[in-house]
């Protein structure tokens, strides 16, 4: 009689060790946590999106759908960047 192994493996994620916000996969005989994508943090704990305001963000970026991102209004030659 031979039993499968890959429905155990399943059962790492089931329930899931991971926090909020991340993907459980099995990897050999374990289960490995990630962040969702545009998400960071600790995966064992929870994981948050990368910003929520400009205020999230580093100088000349901008929050946009939880991501911060580059935020250039290019105006002319030797001109300064600002949010838009």
């Amino acid at each position: 009689m031979q039993t499968s192994c890959a429905g155990r493996a399943q059962e790492l994620c089931r329930p899931s060790p991971c926090g909020r916000n991340t993907n459980c996969q099995v990897q050999g005989e374990r289960a490995v946590c990630t962040c969702l994508p545009n998400y960071v943090g600790d995966p064992l704990t929870g994981c948050r999106p990368e910003c929520e305001r400009d205020s999230h963000c580093p100088a000349n970026f901008a929050c946009q759908n939880n991501r911060s991102i580059m935020a250039c209004d290019y105006i002319g030659l030797f001109s300064s960047m600002r949010a838009v």
